[in-house]
């Protein structure tokens, strides 16, 4: 990709004023340690929480989240989306309690929450872990994506252009400290996110709009569903997708998000999290900046990247290939930018990439200096220094963990094992993390066992001889449900095989920040005054954030991809359990109480109703299509879709066409001037599932993995017609009925028709695959007759196009003509 003068005149710009913010905030982050790290804790909750954002939105987001809706779809996101129960359990439990603790570090607070040796000995290791081991991966992660674009779009020395902008990066920090990491992060998160968005609507207008898009993806879908995967479109797996079977997306979104402690969604909150919200002016800038943080971050910010994952996979369908000559997932983003972004807008798009860049590794400079520098030189090499001389440890050591991310770079491959691998290794922690505040039992030793415990046992989980293959699409939540259990038999034998912390330690820790609940009664009752936080009403309110980011992803997410029915719904949802969020600031605490009870039935509510026939859609492929609901009819305009109820009628004027789409990956193609009631659908183990089709003609193509044993019936005013496993036509002209079967997943699963009217009630008919079958009723006399699939049989269908078994079998023939023929004059090779 070539730049012009312009693009370069950009990209230098957003350089300068990067290192101008670091040198305007030169003298002031000087003056202490406390300044240079955490802003003198006076950051107001805006800038906090945009911080937080930009840092998540690194340069390497954009790349994993293409990969995953390349290899699994849009549910594929759920690696990560699962963890805004963690997020949000943060803002309610925590956030406020970080705040009081008045530590410089997350790792500091161990020795406010322990004491002894033991204590002193954690936090050592927690210092070199956290700024050494996970700091530098994260960089190194960061850095592999910068690699990735760099290759891509400038065509210039990777590595040298790498260590340009981690260098750059690097002293704008160093001289700047953390108030020129927090307004550089607003300025970058501004430049990203506009560009992210712009580059989303360039990628859907390359392919032909939303429509065109969807209509794309259904080749698409074929293949991922004959493959083991649900739909690309759905928003959460189906439950025998083979890439996350129902045992592991119950695992994410039920234990990994309260078990794992990982980067940014550490159970109780930690790392760059803790950092902002220590530089908050207060415990309430505080619990506002990690809200803003978790609805920005899991439901704003995704749907411009998974619009260009889509529209890369139309774009590209036979993928895009790396620098090591094989297909790269996660490139089809960076192909995107380069084939379909205006030339005009290049320069402000690289500019956008290094923002994402510059934000997340400004952040892991400063951060893993602060580890360096306060939990190890501090508290190990030399105390009671100036405060001048801390401040220079602290440049020397953001320029070591340049070093140090730019040394790991060379040892990473990919950013989504590395993401895979952290979520195990910490596996088991983070209950530890979490009862530390809550109960007063937790000890020094506690911790200690949880993090050997949980290193040792998730690293062996990926010996081979542990038996927990990698092609198991249950191995990522088998070795994370082994790695918690073992884990957390480990520290609860630890803690009450060794002593409690003194009371005085304990009674220390009270004092600053006194947390609520019964857990820590025996040492409540010793200090006068108490806690004023109520865990009933932070429970309510953990419940109602769930629903304000889960309604709103899903909301933007329904409205984006043409479903505004069901957006608008999941939306007021989320203006449901924002409300409830505002008042519990200033309401008495029955009043929340029974505001949160509300909102956990609204959340409920959804997955077995409305949530249930989410994935039953009726889409408007083209020409006049309505729906008639509770007998109102309603259109439904070409591209756009609704959700599908028991009982709701489908019908299509004159040329054209809709189709039904459900949850087992089935379609139900209805041609013109036809109707159709969704009159059943049921799934347990299999889907059992009953149409009416009144008059017209419908294709199916039932592709439950189940095959043979999904139960599809389709009645018409004739007969019954059994469905299992197949592809076919139905055609319904008054008495007359039409039948042909062109494929089926077992020779032993026929479509089964059998009669309800005329002379013979209750006589079955056995169609198999490549045979019609025609039926009359004349005079109340039932006339049957089953033959070879004739081009006659075919043409009566032949605006649903050509069925894919068809299509299937004329390409492999063409392949086989034309290896058996080859050097033939003119012929396509």
């Amino acid at each position: 990709m070539a730049l012009s003068p312009l693009d370069i005149a950009v990209i230098v710009a957003f350089f300068a004023i990067n290192l101008g913010i670091g040198l305007w905030f030169a003298r002031g982050s000087g003056k202490n340690i406390g300044e240079y790290f955490l802003s003198g804790r006076s950051a107001p909750w805006w800038l906090t929480g945009t911080s937080m954002v930009a840092t998540t939105f690194a340069v390497d987001t954009p790349l994993a989240v293409t990969g995953f809706v390349a290899q699994n779809g849009i549910a594929g996101n759920w690696l990560w989306w699962n963890m805004a129960a963690s997020g949000i359990l943060t803002v309610f439990f925590f956030a406020a309690l970080w705040r009081r603790s008045g530590v410089l570090t997350d790792v500091e607070f161990i020795e406010l929450r322990y004491g002894g040796k033991p204590a002193s000995w954690l936090r050592g290791v927690r210092a070199v872990y956290q700024g050494v081991l996970v700091n530098t991966i994260i960089m190194g992660w960061v850095n592999l994506a910068m690699v990735k674009i760099l290759t891509l779009t400038l065509h210039v020395p990777t590595l040298p252009a790498l260590y340009v902008c981690l260098a750059l990066t690097a002293l704008y920090v160093t001289i700047g400290g953390f108030w020129s990491v927090l307004v550089t992060d607003f300025l970058q998160f501004i430049v990203k996110m506009t560009m992210a968005v712009v580059l989303a609507v360039a990628a859907v207008a390359a392919v032909g709009g939303i429509a065109a898009l969807k209509a794309g993806l259904a080749g698409v879908d074929a293949q991922h569903v004959a493959s083991g995967g649900g739909s690309i479109l759905a928003f959460v797996p189906s439950g025998d997708a083979s890439w996350m079977p129902l045992t592991t997306f119950l695992v994410f979104i039920g234990v990994a998000w309260w078990a794992s402690s990982y980067p940014g969604a550490e159970p109780g909150g930690g790392s760059y999290i803790a950092q902002r919200i220590f530089a908050s002016r207060s415990e309430k800038d505080a619990v506002f900046a990690t809200l803003f943080f978790n609805v920005a971050h899991y439901a704003l910010r995704p749907w411009p990247w998974i619009l260009v994952a889509l529209s890369a996979l139309v774009l590209y369908p036979h993928g895009v290939i790396g620098a090591n000559g094989k297909v790269d997932p996660e490139l089809g983003y960076v192909q995107t930018l380069v084939d379909h972004l205006p030339v005009a807008l290049r320069g402000l798009m690289m500019a956008g990439f290094l923002a994402a860049y510059m934000s997340t590794i400004g952040t892991q400079l400063n951060l893993g200096a602060s580890y360096l520098t306060n939990d190890l030189y501090r508290r190990f090499v030399r105390q009671n220094a100036s405060d001048g001389h801390y401040v220079t440890i602290s440049r020397w050591m953001t320029v070591v963990a340049m070093v140090l991310a730019a040394v790991v770079t060379l040892f990473m491959t990919s950013v989504g094992d590395a993401w895979k691998y952290m979520l195990t290794l910490t596996a088991g922690v983070g209950l530890v993390m979490i009862l530390r505040w809550y109960w007063w039992r937790i000890s020094a030793w506690s911790e200690i066992a949880a993090l050997a415990a949980s290193a040792i046992v998730g690293s062996l989980c990926y010996v081979p001889w542990i038996g927990i293959a990698g092609g198991d699409p249950n191995a990522t939540a088998k070795r994370l449900l082994i790695t918690v259990v073992a884990t957390t038999v480990v520290w609860l034998a630890v803690t009450f095989a060794t002593k409690p912390e003194s009371e005085e330690t304990l009674k220390r820790f009270y004092e600053r920040v006194r947390p609520a609940g019964n857990g820590w009664g025996p040492i409540a009752r010793l200090v006068p005054g108490g806690s004023e936080d109520k865990l009933g009403i932070a429970l309510a309110d953990w419940v109602a954030g769930l629903g304000l980011v889960y309604g709103t992803l899903f909301g933007i997410g329904r409205i984006v991809l043409g479903d505004l029915g069901q957006g608008l719904a999941w939306l007021a949802l989320a203006a449901v359990c924002g409300a409830v969020i505002a008042r519990s600031l200033s309401r008495p605490a029955t009043k929340i109480a029974v505001a949160g009870m509300l909102v956990l039935g609204a959340v409920l509510l959804p997955q077995h109703g409305f949530a249930a026939d989410s994935d039953k859609t009726l889409t408007n492929m083209k020409g006049s299509v309505s729906y008639e609901r509770s007998g109102k009819q309603k259109p439904l305009v070409p591209a756009a879709s609704i959700a599908l109820a028991s009982q709701d009628w489908a019908t299509t004027g004159d040329d054209s066409q809709a189709r039904v789409l459900l949850p087992d990956s089935s379609r139900v193609t209805i041609a013109s001037a036809t109707r159709v009631q969704m009159a059943r659908f049921d799934q347990s183990d299999v889907a059992h599932v009953q149409f009416i089709v009144d008059h017209g003609r419908v294709r199916f193509q039932v592709e439950h993995p189940q095959g043979a044993r999904a139960d599809y019936t389709f009645k018409t005013t004739t007969a019954n017609i059994a469905v299992r496993g197949t592809e076919g036509d139905i055609g319904v002209d008054g008495d007359a009925l039409t039948v042909n079967v062109y494929n089926s997943a077992s020779p032993d699963a026929p479509v089964e028709v059998t009669f309800t009217a005329g002379d013979q009630p209750g006589k079955t008919i056995k169609v198999y695959a490549g045979q019609s079958l025609v039926a009359r009723l004349v005079n109340g006399v039932l006339q049957t007759q089953v033959d070879k699939i004739t081009q006659a049989a075919l043409a009566q269908f032949s605006e649903l196009g050509v069925p894919t078994s068809i299509a299937d079998f004329k390409g492999r023939a063409l392949d086989e003509v034309k290896k058996r023929l080859p050097g033939i004059p003119g012929f396509p090779h």
